[in-house]
């Protein structure tokens, strides 16, 4: 009598070479383990992402800075908004 290992040794690789070739797994397999076109095109967007960090400067003025004057400048908007009655209205209202 031949051992249950024995056969399984013979026909699991060819049972798994089936399914891989009817479900199409090598491919997949393929796509996710070899770098593929998206791999390829976000490594070359890294690159390029690294140049322009290494040409450029940091801003001249600082962000805290930035955001200080652009409340300031909202500050402006609010008050320019508001309508002033000047004395001439005053008897009106």
């Amino acid at each position: 009598m031949i051992p249950h290992a024995m056969i399984l040794k013979f026909i699991l690789p060819k049972v798994l070479d089936h399914l891989m070739k009817t479900f199409k797994l090598d491919k997949m397999l393929d796509y996710v383990e070899l770098p593929n076109d998206a791999d390829r095109k976000i490594e070359a967007l890294e690159k390029e992402v690294q140049k322009l960090k290494d040409v450029s400067h940091p801003p001249v003025i600082d962000i805290d800075r930035i955001e200080k004057i652009e409340n300031k400048l909202k500050l402006i908007d609010i008050v320019e908004s508001v309508e002033v009655i000047d004395d001439g209205q005053a008897g009106d209202a």
